[in-house]
């Protein structure tokens, strides 16, 4: 008897969904690498990503992702070039969709909206039109930010972008874009901190990308890049001279051949695989 109101009770749970939908997917990079002017080393890492979701009667989709990294991954560019992967898998992200908009649960793993430098707990983000919302909490209340709120609208080759948090900061932009050419103006002020305003022009047309940016704190970054036929490199400087240099051949099916280098002579030469 027991057995069949258990059965009973699953399937009345269940009854309201359809079969859920579930997708792995995965990446891998092998090749060898220096940190600044360090011996060279080999590099070999992958990841798999998990995903399900399942769709209730009413509409709402249900969904959660996960993933898992290991092995000695290298990262360019960063102060933790080289690293080991734990190999364990990651806290899994929830969300709830629907035409009420998207609600996203994890503990400590949703990025704030001023600055991805912390992260809440419970996010929400809902689109009318042309007009997009969004909301972190920080609802377990062990971080310095508890709240962030980010607004966005987009009319006419106009884009506009508000996003503040409970710790006085703020950041606020306009871009206009006329055919290959966007310009932004932004300001952003971070806490007790000075605003910093920040004038950017990008172009982007038949493969070839160019991007100036140049702030009141006297600093500017240059880029261009350009990509066809499954070849593409880029190269961007700032005012101190801090220069890198990447490239890239795709041969297809998933498979991809990297390199690179910059100001510090860290360097890598590899291979990045998609699963």
């Amino acid at each position: 008897m027991k057995k069949i109101l258990l059965a009973t009770t699953i399937l009345s749970m269940s009854a309201g969904f359809a079969a859920a939908e579930v997708k792995l997917s995965g990446s891998a990079h092998m090749g060898v690498a220096r940190d600044a002017a360090g011996p060279f080393a080999v590099y070999n890492s992958a990841a798999i990503d998990a995903a399900a979701t399942v769709v209730s009667d009413s509409g709402v989709e249900f969904g959660m992702s996960t993933s898992v990294s290991f092995g000695h991954s290298y990262t360019f560019g960063d102060g933790d070039t080289f690293a080991t992967e734990a190999g364990t898998l990651g806290a899994p992200k929830l969300t709830a969709k629907g035409s009420f908009g998207t609600l996203t649960f994890k503990a400590g793993g949703v990025d704030q909206l001023y600055s991805d430098g912390t992260a809440g707990d419970v996010g929400y983000t809902v689109t009318a039109g042309d007009l997009a919302l969004g909301l972190v909490m920080d609802v377990n209340g062990d971080t310095a930010v508890g709240w962030s709120t980010s607004v966005g609208y987009t009319m006419s080759g106009v884009a506009l972008s508000v996003a503040l948090d409970d710790s006085s900061s703020y950041k606020a932009s306009v871009a206009y874009t006329a055919g290959s050419i966007t310009g932004t103006l932004g300001t952003d002020k971070a806490a007790a901190a000075a605003a910093v305003n920040t004038l950017t022009v990008a172009y982007a047309q038949d493969g070839m990308t160019a991007k100036f940016s140049a702030s009141t704190a006297q600093d500017y970054s240059i880029a261009v890049g350009y990509s066809a036929n499954g070849m593409g490199f880029d190269v961007s400087t700032n005012q101190d001279t801090e220069w890198k240099a990447t490239a890239s051949y795709d041969l297809g099916g998933g498979a991809k051949v990297v390199g690179g280098m910059n100001f510090a002579q860290d360097a890598y030469a590899g291979v990045d695989l998609t699963f």
